[in-house]
């Protein structure tokens, strides 16, 4: 069925209504810099929702260090030269590549390039596109469903943790659910207007966002095809004809570089990282495909088994921690040997991600996401919106909910290498959809009868959920679970009171007063956990947003030690009492609240003035964001920040191997001319070599250690043509010679073991010390790195 937009009498057009509604609005008028300035409260809150995002995505970041050393060695890499930066290489020498496509790590390499490179230029833009996701989502809500949606929705968006976790790390998932905002963005207006540019400029943006995370990046496109082809404000012959010329240019986009790269000879690239051919493509529908939906181990994986000398408790791998499961079986480990990572935790199935780890990540405003889908759809198509408003509404319905039902399915299903990370992608469609329900709600509650009882069943509904949830987070301030419990008994008796006298203004202004409340309390938890993440260092490969739960430790692993290098009392009371987290919430929400109800209470007072109160307003909150920005930056001095976690068990790279400077200078002082620095197991061996000296470090095995990159061949020849001298083999990453098991044994029984007492020192750099003689093994588990020197083995 084709909707058209009706008569313009019989449904005046959204933004007339907008208009006529804030010509009604009260407006705020501020004189800075000789400048007039007028808000109006929707502006004015909507400042104050991206001040807090700012502050949460951008407050502190130098804490962070480099977060993944990964990604950060391959920026400082892909800054040596064009090539490198082209293809994506990880390592300065150009050797291998990132296992994934490049478009990410150009946005924070060019960063690097403007502002230098350190961690601050790396997680910029992920912190600057995550305060822009916040305002696109409002405006995007607002058209369709109105002001007060928007920003519900781009309040809960603002402080859902994984997403603030995310902004705060250069994983490459935040700017992926950038782009995929901007798409969404495009693909509505393509069809309220009918217009075949819109369609391609949001599969343009759907390409780009391809070569961000591949295949992750297109589960929404079904929805996206489902919008156009259902509701564009166009006939139905033009509608397939701009579908094929919005698949050919999602393809076209989409497969560019990785066509680029394969048609490259071999010989003039470096091998693909995780691709088990060189090939691009292999790596896109493989590791990257296939492999993250379905427990697969790719070929020429092995077993674990520890390095020569190393013991192991009890002679078996540690136990994984409670929720995480490994593809695979109990002696198979891939993200070690088999180039995969610790599955999602929960079981695969319907409920999987209303477990409470998965579910403390994202979804503190699932219940009320999932209810406001179903009422909105409901009231959408029962006649409730007219015109082009019902047009628009169920463009943005089928968005959003297509959305999360897509991303929900893939994640709830799959048995492959996932991480609770990943979920961030979900926080938009959760975000929305909350606020779209609380909006529609509301009206149908105003209005009475048996759909009045949805706004209280769905409150009541998502505060029970999140009791649940937070009661699965460890300790971490439990005492607010029976005050969940007490917000959700408010909601349902509050909202019923509140229909006896519906139609009284009294009656009114006591049910908006307890949506009010309700909805503060529903944002306590996360709002703590977001302000948590801002004085909490956010390092390693697997970050997490829940306190000692999630994916290997939360916040990345983040060790005690580590926290308690923070000398400044302030930041501790801010960071580990939920009190001091509220004070600071609550301070920079009063900033906007102060003004509201000081010009709404004392407006008559000519000692409290709208203007003066509002300018106070802003003062106050410049001059103690200096004073918490100087606190900040004082901390930071007195302390050594560090790019990698210090754990006990992470496979997958959640921590890295510490550099022996000792062994550095040994390795630079006998070059003799060699290319490569030295050769290591995996990339996240190399990664600290890198990142320490900017000298070519060979990864023999890829990310992992699993790759098949080198034969015994190929090493004589490197050897022979003094391209790598040295090897240091030990710690995890798939054994000595990365993947290939002949390699190893040639480099062991060839090559000429070097004496630690050549480099023995207690000089390391990062936060934890080594031994002398050797350097941590790759995960924690203190493995011996032995060197051998190969100059006359060829």
């Amino acid at each position: 069925m084709t909707l058209q937009p009706q008569s313009e009498a019989a449904s005046p057009p959204i933004e007339t209504v907008e208009v006529a509604a804030l010509k009604r609005e009260r407006r705020i008028r501020l004189k800075l810099w000789g400048r007039q300035l007028t808000w109006t409260r929707e502006h004015l809150s909507l400042t104050v929702i991206l001040l807090l995002s700012s502050f949460l995505g951008l407050w502190g970041l130098e804490r962070n260090g480099y977060s993944n050393d990964f990604y950060a060695a391959a920026v400082k890499s892909m800054l040596v030269n064009w090539r490198n930066f082209f293809f994506a290489s990880f390592d300065p020498g150009g050797f291998v590549t990132v296992d994934k496509p490049p478009l990410a790590l150009w946005i924070q390499t060019i960063s690097a390039k403007i502002f230098g490179f350190n961690g601050v230029s790396l997680l910029l833009p992920e912190a600057l596109t995550g305060v822009l996701g916040v305002a696109l989502l409002y405006f995007m809500i607002k058209r369709a469903f109105g002001t007060g949606a928007g920003l519900i929705a781009a309040l809960v968006l603002a402080v859902t943790p994984i997403y603030v976790v995310m902004n705060r790390h250069n994983n490459p998932d935040s700017l992926m659910v950038f782009f995929l905002l901007l798409a969404a963005w495009a693909w509505l207006r393509a069809a309220e207007t009918g217009r075949l540019r819109w369609l391609l400029l949001g599969s343009l943006l759907v390409g780009l966002d391809f070569n961000i995370k591949t295949l992750e990046a297109i589960v929404v496109l079904p929805a996206f095809y489902l919008l156009y082809f259902l509701l564009a404000n166009t006939g139905w012959r033009k509608r397939i004809v701009h579908l094929v010329l919005a698949t050919l240019c999602v393809l076209a986009i989409s497969f560019s570089w990785s066509i680029a790269v394969d048609l490259t000879p071999a010989s003039q690239r470096p091998y693909v990282g995780g691709s088990t051919n060189n090939t691009e493509m292999n790596l896109i529908f493989g590791y990257n495909g296939l492999g993250r939906v379905e427990a697969t181990t790719p070929s020429g994986a092995n077993n674990f088994q520890p390095p020569a000398g190393v013991t192991l408790p009890g002679g078996t791998l540690p136990q994984p921690p409670a929720g995480v499961t490994f593809p695979g079986g109990a002696n198979g480990l891939p993200g070690v040997a088999g180039g995969a990572g610790p599955t999602m935790g929960g079981t695969p199935g319907p409920l999987r991600l209303f477990g409470q780890s998965l579910s403390g990540e994202f979804g503190w405003f699932l219940p009320l996401a999932l209810l406001g889908l179903a009422f909105a759809v409901f009231q959408t198509r029962s006649g409730m919106a007219k015109g082009l408003n019902r047009s628009r509404r169920l463009q943005a319905l089928v968005v959003w909910g297509g959305w999360l039902l897509l991303y929900g399915a893939v994640f709830s299903l799959s048995t492959g290498t996932s991480h609770s990370y990943y979920l961030t992608v979900l926080a938009p469609a959760v975000a929305a959809l909350a606020g779209i329900g609380v909006a529609v709600m509301w009206q149908s509650y105003r209005k009475g009868g048996w759909q009045a009882w949805f706004l209280p069943v769905s409150l009541a509904a998502t505060a029970f959920f999140q009791a649940y949830t937070l009661s699965g987070l460890s300790d971490w301030n439990s005492w607010l679970v029976p005050v969940l419990v007490v917000f959700g008994i408010v909601a349902l008796l509050g909202l019923g009171l509140g229909l006896i006298g519906r139609t009284e203004a009294r009656a009114r202004r006591w049910s908006m007063g307890v949506v009010g409340v309700t909805l503060f309390g529903l944002l306590i938890v996360p709002t703590a956990l977001s302000v948590r993440a801002v004085f909490t260092a956010i390092t390693g490969a697997i970050p997490s947003a829940v306190p000692g739960g999630g994916q290997l430790g939360g916040f990345g692993g983040d060790s005690t030690s580590r926290n308690a290098t923070a000398t400044n009392t302030v930041l501790n009371f801010v960071k580990n009492n939920l009190s001091g987290q509220l004070i600071l919430v609550v301070a920079l929400v009063g900033v906007g609240l102060t003004i509201v109800l000081v010009a709404r209470l004392l407006r008559g007072h000519k000692l409290f003035t709208l203007r003066r109160m509002s300018a106070v307003a802003v003062m106050a909150f410049l001059v103690s964001s200096s004073a918490w920005w100087f606190q900040v930056g004082q901390a930071q001095a007195s302390s050594t920040t560090t790019a990698s976690a210090d754990l006990t068990f992470n496979p997958g790279g959640g921590g890295t191997e510490q550099v022996n400077t000792s062994l550095v200078k040994y390795l630079e002082a006998n070059r003799a001319g060699y290319t490569y620095l030295v050769a290591v197991n995996s990339d996240m061996s190399a990664a600290p070599y890198i990142l320490q000296t900017g000298d070519a470090v060979m990864s023999m095995g890829g990310f992992s250690g699993s790759d098949q990159i080198l034969t015994v061949t190929s090493v004589q020849q490197l050897i022979k043509n003094h391209t790598i001298r040295y090897f240091l083999i030990g710690g995890m990453g798939g054994g000595p010679g990365g993947g290939n098991s002949s390699v190893s044994t040639w480099i062991t029984g060839q090559c000429k073991a070097v004496s630690s007492s050549a480099y023995s020192s207690a000089t390391t750099s990062g936060n934890t010390s080594s031994s002398p003689s050797s350097n941590r093994g790759f995960g924690g588990f203190g493995g011996q790195d032995s060197l051998y020197d190969c100059s006359q083995a060829a």
